[in-house]
């Protein structure tokens, strides 16, 4: 099935997230279970989320079904769990689901939350996958812009498997440039912590060619005649 937000979704923000965006988190929490909720437009869900020294070293979230809705019941009974160790890689994604969504990791109800997706750490890392063609500009920790070109006619469509990578200035914010074909990820690294934007400013959407209207190759003119049956 095919998902409407592939192409609707142009404008991307790391406090928003949506569909081919994620937030990577390197776990600094200590050892214990805290609350991780998932926040959407439409609901709100709890899951655990357990740090534990025989975890594994990276864990994947999908935002848009994690955890319990408190206000319905639904999702996962008690919440589910999610397990990884101190150390490790928590990554924050939309798979399913319309966003935006935001996290948050706390130790209760009404505690201040330890980790926020929409205030990211010195550390942590974005990653956006562009597939409309044009120029972003980047705003937020790192500012900048990206160019992501027009497919080539006549190729082989691909999608490119490496990334770019920028990395947000320790000694302020100084411009990034980046050149991505669509669907490339873009990854940027937070030295400060902070957030990451890309607005399109100038979309590159190309006219579809006209096809040339087909003549005799010698550039003969061809006649034909229409004989009425006379019966």
């Amino acid at each position: 099935m095919f998902r409407k937000e592939l192409i609707t979704h142009i404008d991307r923000d790391s406090a928003a997230l949506g569909v081919l965006d994620s937030v990577a988190h390197r776990v600094v929490e200590e050892p214990g279970r805290y609350q991780l909720v998932c926040a959407g437009r439409l609901a709100v869900r709890v899951a655990t989320l357990v740090v534990d020294e025989s975890g594994p070293q990276s864990a994947a979230v999908d935002l848009a079904v994690a955890g319990e809705d408190p206000g319905c019941g639904c999702g996962e009974a008690g919440g589910g769990e999610v397990v990884v160790a101190p150390g490790g890689l928590l990554t924050f994604s939309v798979e399913s689901g319309h966003g935006p969504y935001h996290a948050l990791i706390r130790t209760g109800d009404d505690a201040e939350p330890l980790f926020d997706t929409r205030r990211l750490g010195a550390g942590d890392l974005v990653a956006f996958v562009l597939l409309r063609p044009g120029t972003y500009r980047l705003g937020g920790a790192v500012e900048g812009e990206v160019v992501v070109a027009y497919p080539k006619r006549g190729g082989h469509p691909s999608i490119p498997k490496e990334p770019v990578r920028l990395v947000s200035g320790k000694r302020g914010r100084q411009p990034r440039k980046a050149a991505l074909d669509a669907g490339q990820p873009l990854i940027v690294e937070l030295a400060d912590g902070g957030s990451v934007s890309a607005t399109l400013v100038a979309p590159d959407d190309r006219p579809r060619p006209v096809a040339p209207r087909r003549t005799p190759a010698d550039g003969r003119r061809i006649s034909v005649k229409v004989v009425a049956d006379r019966g």
